[in-house]
C-alpha cells in the first residue's frame, strides 16, 4: 500500500477501500489519505480507522461517521482543533466514548461545544468530565445538558459551575440533582433559584441545603414552600431563618411542622412563627 501513488489510493472503490485492512491503512502516508473521498473514509473499517494517526484524523474528521469516531484514540481526539470540535454533528458527539471523553478532550474543547452537542452528552459521558472541563462550560452549554446528564454530576462537579450556570438551569434541571449536590449551592444560588424551583424540590433535596444558603430565603420563598418541605426543615435550618422570612410561614404550614421540629426551636422563634 506504501508503494501506491496518491492517485492510486484516491482511484480505489468504496469496497475496496472496505476490504483493507488496519496495516494496509496504517502503511497509507498521510498525504495520500488526506486526498480520499468523503465516501471513501466513510466505508473505512473501524479497525481500519483505529490506526488513524492524529494528523490523518484532523485531515478528514469532516468525513469520517459516528461509530468511525468511536473508535478513535485518545491522541487523535485531543489533536482535533477548536473548529473542528465545533463541527461535530450531535450523533457524533454522542458516540463518544468515555475513554476518549477522559484521556482526549482538553478543556477547551469542551469550552467550545455547543448548546446541541453538550445536549447529546449522556449520563456516562457528563459523569467524567473534570472540574475544570465542568467549569469551562458556558451558561449556554450548562442549560443544554440533559436532566438524566445532570443526574450524574458529582458533588465536585456541581461546585465547578457557576452562579449563573445554576441559576439560569431549568427546573427540571435542579430537579434532577442529587441531593448529595445540593450542599454545594451556596447563599446566592439557593434564594436565587425562585420559589417555583424552591417549593418543587425533593424533601431530601430541601433537607440538604446547607444553613448557610437557606439563610437567605425570603418570606416569599417561604411562604411557597410545600407542607412536605416544611417538615423537612432541619433544626439547624430553622435556627438560621431570619424574622422576616419566618413572617412567611402560613398557618398551613406551622401545621406541617412536627414535634421534633418544634421542640428544636427557640422560644422567640415559637413566638414569631405560631403567632403569625
Amino acid at each position: 500500500m506504501s508503494a501506491l501513488t496518491t492517485a492510486n489510493v484516491v482511484g480505489l472503490g468504496t469496497a475496496a477501500v472496505a476490504a483493507l485492512g488496519a496495516d494496509q491503512v496504517e502503511a497509507l502516508s498521510t498525504a495520500a489519505f488526506g486526498k480520499l473521498g468523503s465516501a471513501q473514509v466513510g466505508a473505512l473499517s473501524t479497525a481500519s480507522v483505529a490506526v488513524l494517526t492524529a494528523a490523518e484524523v484532523a485531515s478528514q474528521i469532516g468525513s469520517l461517521k459516528p461509530a468511525q469516531i468511536a473508535v478513535l484514540g485518545v491522541d487523535a481526539i485531543s489533536g482535533l482543533t477548536t473548529a473542528q470540535i465545533t463541527a461535530l454533528s450531535t450523533a457524533t458527539v454522542a458516540a463518544l466514548s468515555t475513554a476518549q471523553i477522559v484521556g482526549g478532550l482538553t478543556s477547551t474543547q469542551v469550552g467550545v461545544l455547543s448548546s446541541g452537542q453538550v445536549a447529546a452528552l449522556s449520563a456516562a459521558q457528563a459523569k467524567v468530565l473534570t472540574t475544570d472541563e465542568m467549569s469551562a462550560l458556558t451558561t449556554a452549554n450548562v442549560v443544554g445538558l440533559g436532566t438524566a446528564a445532570v443526574a450524574a454530576l458529582s458533588s465536585d462537579q456541581v461546585a465547578a459551575l457557576s452562579s449563573a450556570d445554576i441559576l439560569h438551569m431549568g427546573t427540571q434541571q435542579v430537579l434532577a440533582l442529587t441531593p448529595a449536590s445540593i450542599p454545594v449551592l451556596t447563599a446566592a444560588e439557593i434564594p436565587g433559584l425562585g420559589s417555583a424551583i424552591l417549593s418543587a424540590l425533593s424533601t431530601d433535596q430541601f433537607a440538604a441545603i446547607t444553613v448557610d444558603a437557606i439563610q437567605g430565603l425570603t418570606s416569599a420563598e417561604v411562604r411557597s414552600l410545600s407542607t412536605k418541605e416544611v417538615a423537612a426543615f432541619t433544626t439547624d435550618q430553622l435556627n438560621v431563618l431570619t424574622t422576616t422570612a419566618i413572617a412567611g410561614f402560613t398557618t398551613t404550614q406551622t401545621g406541617a411542622f412536627t414535634n421534633a421540629q418544634i421542640l428544636g426551636m427557640t422560644s422567640q422563634q415559637q413566638t414569631n412563627i405560631f403567632a403569625g
